[in-house]
């Protein structure tokens, strides 16, 4: 690990705490007074808590930041496939996966179940289940030995409690599985209404958080794994991003329809969580600005700029038309003719 352990009660420790715990009553108080303004107002204190907290993890000895990896030195091609959970993915032809294997990919979460190995793994958390299957890729199969771990260390959060937990969520993985952990400082890109989420997302932009660069920490998120990851991809360097199994107009998994086949290869598969007819993230009942509203903004006032392209996998994405579908025939033709 990059910083020697601290014991319990230590000076540091006590330094660290008590700053956080000046910080966390000026974030609130901001965040109230405020509201409409979160993203210009409380930033700052907020980063400045996750710098802190993600301090007191590496003196816990259970991370690295994400700054210690260079992504962009692991990257072989400028296309990169993100793969999300939906069932879409299950209808798949052989020749796409052919294509799939020739770029770099990035799963997010229980895409563990999967067999495709991504070039790196995304991860919200390594609690129960979650900790099972990453031994089982990165220990038992041991064939995620060279796919990066990235875990979002949410941080940000202005709870005092949640630097505890973390560290004790990290300590129940396995050796071998936090030496290839990543932590990173996720931002929110807050706000209540489309408006105000936009106006965050271009200040994010405006502080650089959106430049390529062969190591960085920060990334910012709303809604979804899926906005944190385009992110990740964008400052690792590439340049036509594919969103796979992002469905969002249903709550089918991909491994739902696997699920006895899977617990009959000893992996355990965890219960689908949704209830509604579309994905929690996407369905505005739960919140005015869906996930779908916040990869549009992302599109429209970020990538398409840059240029890079932001694309789906599938036409039945809840995506598409405002996201183009990527040309899969075209890509296998390509591919036949290197080969």
């Amino acid at each position: 690990m990059s910083s020697p352990t601290s014991t319990p009660g230590s000076t540091t420790d006590s330094i660290v705490t008590a700053q956080s715990h000046l910080l966390v009553p000026i974030a609130r108080l901001l965040n109230k007074s405020f509201p409409r303004s979160y993203a210009t107002v409380s930033l700052l204190p907020r980063l400045a808590l996750a710098y802190l907290w993600l301090y007191r993890l590496e003196r816990a000895g259970v991370g690295r930041r994400l700054s210690e990896l260079s992504l962009q030195s692991l990257k072989s091609s400028d296309t990169v496939f993100i793969f999300g959970t939906g069932s879409s993915i299950n209808a798949y032809p052989e020749e796409y996966w052919q294509v799939i294997r020739h770029h770099d990919s990035i799963g997010m979460n229980f895409f563990l179940l999967h067999d495709h190995v991504p070039t790196f793994h995304v991860m919200e958390s390594g609690r129960g289940i979650r900790g099972a299957l990453l031994a089982d890729r990165y220990i038992d199969r041991g064939d995620y030995q060279a796919t990066p771990l990235i875990i979002k260390s949410q941080l940000t959060n202005l709870s005092t409690s949640r630097v505890k937990a973390r560290i004790a969520e990290f300590r129940g993985l396995h050796p071998d599985v936090l030496a290839h952990t990543y932590l990173s400082i996720d931002v929110l890109a807050a706000g209540r209404t489309r408006s105000d989420m936009e106006a965050a997302y271009r200040l994010t932009h405006k502080l650089g958080l959106w430049k390529p660069k062969s190591r960085f920490l920060i990334l910012a998120k709303r809604r979804g794994s899926v906005a944190y990851v385009i992110n990740l991809a964008v400052r690792a360097g590439y340049r036509r991003i594919v969103l796979c199994g992002v469905d969002l107009n249903h709550t089918e998994y991909f491994y739902d329809s696997r699920r006895e086949e899977l617990r009959a290869a000893n992996l355990p598969v965890p219960p689908n969580p949704e209830h509604g007819t579309v994905h929690s993230t996407n369905d505005p009942t739960n919140h005015p600005v869906t996930i779908h509203h916040v990869l549009v903004a992302i599109k429209e006032q970020i990538l398409d700029p840059a240029g890079i392209k932001l694309l789906v996998g599938a036409e039945s994405s809840a995506l598409y038309p405002d996201l183009p579908c990527f040309k899969w025939k075209d890509a296998i033709a390509a591919l036949n003719s290197d080969l």
